[in-house]
């Protein structure tokens, strides 16, 4: 993550060249946009291509069906979460397939990976790069790169997250910093 341009090489995997290729998914409880299929579409395209130069990519989107829009959505509309993640997602897969698009290899869901994601939070807070108040938050300050991928300043971080209102709260019992993120609740 250096900002310059790398030569990609697929790996060797049991034999074969593989590129991997991850791109995060959707937290299904809305239906899609534009934004979503620009995204997809053009990892689409890229994947295509890789394959139509005779390599093999191994391409995995996540579904992120555990998160805070979600619940606040079924509590609105007074379903149950994951029938709205389900339903939501399946809608997706549908849109996306009208507009050309091939679902990638692997489409993981948050919810079947808890005890990782528990796992990978707990060795952060381990090694002093998290702490808990009302959840368990990463210390942006613990990083010195961050924001340098890119290329935002500490205050031009902020006011994004203001403006997506996605800032939190501040303060005792909550996170230390307003570039903080949670972790774990």
């Amino acid at each position: 993550m250096s900002r310059r341009k790398v030569r990609i090489e697929p790996r060797e995997v049991r034999g074969r060249k593989v590129l991997r290729l991850y791109v995060c998914g959707i937290t299904p409880y809305d239906s899609g946009h534009m934004g979503h299929a620009f995204t997809f579409c053009t990892y689409d395209i890229l994947v295509r291509f890789a394959e139509a130069a005779g390599i093999r990519v191994r391409y995995v989107q996540n579904i992120t069906d555990v998160d805070d829009p979600l619940f606040e959505r079924a509590r609105r509309d007074g379903v149950d979460w994951m029938e709205l993640a389900e339903s939501q997602t399946a809608l997706h897969i549908r849109d996306m397939g009208a507009l050309g698009w091939r679902p990638p290899d692997v489409m993981p869901r948050v919810s079947e990976e808890i005890a990782p994601i528990l796992r990978a939070a707990t060795r952060l807070n381990a090694r002093g790069y998290a702490y808990q108040t009302n959840a368990l938050y990463f210390d942006a300050s613990r990083y010195r790169g961050y924001g340098r991928l890119s290329r935002r300043s500490r205050l031009s971080m902020i006011r994004k997250l203001r403006h997506e209102g996605l800032l939190g709260t501040v303060g005792p019992g909550a996170k230390r910093d307003a570039l903080d993120f949670r972790l774990w609740q």
